[in-house]
């Protein structure tokens, strides 16, 4: 009797298990841009101003337009969101934050000057004026002359 032959293959399996334990320390940085307006408004006295004016023989009195300058342009401040990135794994995680958030306030000046201004203008006017005659009619007593007839000797010499 013959014994069997034995062919023997052997397949090792095993089971490996990981935990993956994390632990994170996250800075956080929040800056919060803050836009504070500032309205100033100012009143300048009033500017008085005084113009010859070549003299004409007639004209109307124009005033010039008042104008106001406008201020230029102030900068202007853009506040974009924070971006956040949260990663999410499944695993186990331990956090600890570390929060720290900046305030940057700008100040905007929004500035009102109103600055009255009065223009006199002297309009010197040369006239000649040419009245019509006044004419007046009377009528007088009359003037009475009396001739006198002189009776005298003419003696005429040839």
């Amino acid at each position: 009797s013959h014994d069997a032959a034995i062919q023997e293959v052997i397949k090792p399996t095993g089971r490996k298990e990981v935990q993956t334990f994390i632990r994170r320390d996250i800075d956080e940085v929040e800056v919060h841009q803050i836009t504070q307006p500032i309205l100033e408004q100012e009143v300048l006295p009033l500017e008085v101003r005084e113009v010859m004016r070549a003299p004409v023989a007639r004209a109307d009195v124009v005033l010039g337009p008042q104008t106001i300058v406008p201020l230029s342009e102030q900068s202007t401040l853009v506040i974009e969101d924070v971006q956040r990135e949260v990663v999410l794994k499944p695993v186990i995680i331990e956090e600890v934050i570390h929060r720290k958030i900046i305030e940057e306030i700008q100040p905007i000046i929004y500035r009102e000057v109103t600055q009255p201004v009065l223009i006199k203008e002297v309009v010197p006017i040369s006239e000649h004026i040419v009245r019509q005659p006044i004419i007046t009619q009377e009528v007088r007593a009359p003037i009475i002359h009396k001739s006198q007839n002189i009776s005298a000797e003419t003696n005429i010499t040839t």
